[in-house]
């Protein structure tokens, strides 16, 4: 089979097959790839941040303050506040949080978001949830169940943690004074 190649190689037919053969695979790997890497913000710890993540937290964060500001953000307030990496250091710190929290096997259930979800005042209807309502005021905020069951449990996966943390930091008074004795020995 090599020698039928060889011998036909000389061949200006097989050149052109072979010739576009390698410009589809060069192109074709190189849009593939660029693709990808484009889509990528920014990775922590192995875990990527993708472009869409970022642009769909951007709307969010631009649809809260206008609704702060009653629908008309101040001009510049936006560069003053750095919104980009406002945006940013809160899906590096999401992503931060989910890690830490995987790691020491921190879980958050569907049915804990589910009772969170059930308490929230604003979607029930004389002290009841209604389902209808949940839904519209999602629609109106430009969100779908899925993306705020998403924010719920998050919510939740950082408020575990954060007891977590904050549970086992009791310093006792003599813990309190060693460590102030160490920081100011000469």
């Amino acid at each position: 089979m090599l020698n039928t190649i060889r011998k036909s190689t000389g061949s200006w037919l097989i050149k052109f097959i072979l010739g576009v053969i390698v410009v589809v695979f060069v192109f074709w790997g190189v849009g593939s790839f660029r693709s990808q890497r484009l889509n990528v913000l920014t990775k922590v710890n192995d875990e990527n941040i993708l472009m869409e993540s970022y642009r769909l937290a951007h709307a969010n964060m631009l649809d809260n303050y206008k609704q702060m500001f009653g629908g008309q953000i101040p001009e510049g307030f936006l560069d003053r506040i750095d919104i980009k990496q406002q945006v940013l250091n809160g899906l590096i710190n999401e992503t931060l949080i989910r890690q830490a929290a995987s790691e020491m096997g921190i879980l958050v259930s569907d049915t804990e978001v589910q009772n969170i979800i059930l308490e929230i005042s604003a979607f029930k209807r004389n002290g009841v949830f209604d389902q209808r309502l949940y839904e519209r005021s999602l629609r109106g905020a430009q969100l779908t169940p899925a993306v705020f069951e998403a924010q719920v449990r998050q919510r939740l996966l950082t408020d575990k943690l954060q007891a977590l943390l904050s549970s086992g930091l009791a310093v006792t008074e003599a813990e309190a004074r060693d460590h102030y004795m160490f920081e100011n020995e000469e």
